[in-house]
């Protein structure tokens, strides 16, 4: 680890001008989830209060993480956006993170290196449970895919897979119950978009 601190010379004294961070001493680095591959060889950062902002050594310009936390003193987390090179200042990710600094939601949406347009989406309960998953490529629904409602006070998980915007895999439908169980209420297999088979649970609500 080291950190390297440019000097201006000033008469006979060294005026500190700006501190440089290498990545293996970038104490933030444990923030990025690893979405995009930046090159923290060439990024520095810089502390305003709450917040730390990435900038590119070269062209300065914002590049990499800009992370929010609750106050100053940076100990809790409060959100992280992903600024890609070029990107003109807007996010290609954000993670939202709970009042006790674990992830509540990830949005992710940028155009790749083969100009697909990449759109995810995952949202998490209080436990770290996740309730929703999204994965929209150039307009089309793609992947597996998990959606939380509530359907005439019933607390309802689809998980279910896509392909080419079309059901396309396993289905399933989870219900919860009254006291907490939670009972997965039917399962059914799709190809291209067409129902192949489906089984259901006849079960009874406690009222």
């Amino acid at each position: 680890n080291w950190i390297k601190v440019v000097y201006e010379e000033k008469e006979d004294e060294k005026t500190p001008a700006k501190t440089e961070t290498a990545a293996s001493a970038d104490k933030y680095r444990k923030y990025d989830k690893g979405f995009f591959e930046f090159d923290y060889a060439n990024l520095y950062y810089e502390e305003n209060n709450e917040v730390v902002t990435y900038f590119n050594k070269s062209t300065k310009s914002q590049e990499g993480m800009k992370l929010f936390f609750t106050d100053a003193s940076r100990k809790l987390i409060k959100s992280v956006s992903y600024y890609l090179p070029g990107s003109g200042g807007i996010a290609a990710a954000q993670v939202i993170y709970n009042s006790q600094g674990s992830e509540k939601d990830i949005r992710i949406g940028y155009v790749d290196i083969n100009g697909q347009r990449q759109d995810h989406y995952y949202g998490y309960d209080d436990s770290g449970k996740l309730m929703y998953e999204q994965h929209v490529i150039d307009g089309k629904r793609e992947g597996s895919w998990k959606d939380y409602k509530i359907v005439n006070g019933v607390k309802v998980l689809y998980e279910m897979n896509y392909k080419n915007n079309e059901y396309d895999g396993t289905y399933k439908e989870f219900h919860w119950l009254d006291d907490g169980t939670i009972v997965q209420f039917m399962v059914a297999e799709y190809k291209n978009g067409e129902m192949i088979s489906s089984e259901y649970n006849d079960y009874m609500r406690d009222k």
